[in-house]
């Protein structure tokens, strides 16, 4: 049988941290034993060209985009610059065995483990590992010298820091405060359905000075007829969402109307909606009368339960603000905030030029972000 993945072996090879300043005999000073950075950080070229030369030749480091460091408890290192890549995700929508995946079908990557379905690279508890990945124009870089390594714990970073890089544009906008309250103020949000491409073009447009309106209609253009009946195909598999499927498809098939009498009705319709599944979730648990305050808890913690990883696409604990911020969003007639909330529409107050097409396709995601933390 041929061996796919063959290594380059290095013997001898003891190395227990990277230094983080020059350190003097008899002096003190700290290593870095555990670290993931990426290419645009300041510490990305000192990690990556004193780790590196340890294995490579300076002439290839420039053609280097991905690598693997396996070294063993004999300090024994198993160089590859090919090897498997399996990701464990939490899926948008069906899949069907062997077909592509696209990123738009990720709703979120929980791990990461260099197998495949006939190969895996062999990685033991105490090993130390340096891995290497390019996503776009960005590389990253992980290394555990610790010789403490859990491999469990190992899929489970690495899971996190390969979504870091791939969605990075999606988490930038979010730790970029005054961007990110921009996006959330005119009533986006990085939605799990929304996240890829047309999230992109989202943060694109609030990024530009000019405002572009191109890009905010290439997203709505994305949401015809079509995509809305992909997305809401996997609505009625829920008991919550089934029982109130005419209810639900009556402000769909406004929002297909496409026009402002069917952005009112379908914002109306879904608002309402939305809090009535909500309720009749908390119902089910025993809750027969909740506040509004109770129903924001209790989808932060199905939220929270369903997206328990790190820097989660499901966004637990961003979107419990938001839900708060701008669904549950009150009204002050005296100050001029009307908006097209829950309870601006419930009490008639929400102004008419507050429902347009944008905010009716702004419910649809909620209601799609809630079925996701409610499954």
């Amino acid at each position: 049988m041929k061996i796919l993945y063959t290594p380059q072996i290095k013997y001898n090879i003891k190395i227990s941290g990277i230094a983080t300043s020059d350190i003097a005999p008899e002096k003190h000073g700290f290593i870095i034993q555990k670290q993931f950075t990426e290419s645009n950080n300041q510490d990305f070229s000192l990690r990556f060209y004193s780790i590196l030369l340890l294995f490579i030749p300076e002439s290839e480091l420039d053609v280097i985009n991905n690598l693997l460091i396996v070294i063993d408890k004999h300090n024994i290192a198993k160089i590859y610059r090919d090897f498997p890549l399996q990701l464990e995700i939490r899926a948008k929508k069906d899949i069907q065995q062997g077909s592509p995946v696209a990123l738009d079908s990720i709703a979120d990557i929980k791990r990461l483990k260099f197998r495949d379905v006939n190969n895996k690279i062999t990685i033991n508890d105490g090993d130390q590992v340096v891995y290497l990945f390019r996503k776009g124009p960005r590389l990253g870089l992980y290394f555990d010298f610790s010789r403490t390594l859990k491999v469990a714990e190992l899929e489970l970073d690495l899971g996190e820091y390969f979504k870091r890089l791939l969605y990075f544009e999606t988490f930038l906008s979010i730790k970029n405060h005054n961007l990110y309250q921009e996006i959330v103020s005119a009533g986006w949000f990085p939605f799990i359905s929304l996240i890829g491409v047309a999230y992109d073009n989202v943060v694109r447009y609030y990024k530009d000075p000019e405002k572009n309106i191109f890009a905010l209609n290439t997203v709505l253009d994305t949401y015809d007829d079509k995509k809305i009946d992909e997305l809401t195909e996997y609505w009625w598999r829920s008991i919550l969402f089934y029982e109130k499927k005419s209810l639900i498809e009556a402000g769909l098939l406004a929002y297909k109307q496409k026009n402002q009498a069917g952005y009112i009705n379908c914002i109306k319709n879904l608002n309402s909606e939305i809090e009535g599944i909500i309720r009749k979730a908390l119902f089910q648990k025993g809750n027969n009368n909740p506040e509004t305050k109770d129903l924001k808890k209790f989808i932060k913690q199905k939220a929270l339960k369903n997206f328990n990883t790190y820097s989660s696409l499901g966004f637990p604990n961003e979107f419990a603000e938001y839900l708060n911020d701008v669904f549950f969003e009150n009204f002050n007639i005296n100050k001029g905030i009307t908006p097209a909330s829950r309870h601006g529409t419930a009490h008639g107050v929400a102004t008419e030029d507050k429902f347009n097409q944008i905010k009716a396709l702004q419910t649809i995601l909620i209601l799609d972000q809630i079925k996701f933390y409610l499954s």
